[in-house]
């Protein structure tokens, strides 16, 4: 499954990008793109997570 939309608490997201991994991953998820507004500090924080889990 394939997710290209989502927004972590570095923009308007109710979770961090952490937990958008987890949940992605929870759900078959194994492509996901953060998509956040006038942002990209989630993905310096998220990708090598995201790398470890997977995705």
């Amino acid at each position: 499954m394939i997710d290209l939309h989502m927004h972590s608490t570095e923009s308007d997201g109710e979770d961090d990008p952490f937990e958008l991994i987890k949940k992605a991953k929870a759900s078959g998820v194994s492509i996901m793109s953060i998509t956040d507004h006038d942002v990209v500090s989630a993905y310096k924080h998220a990708l090598s997570y995201a790398k470890r889990s997977g995705i």
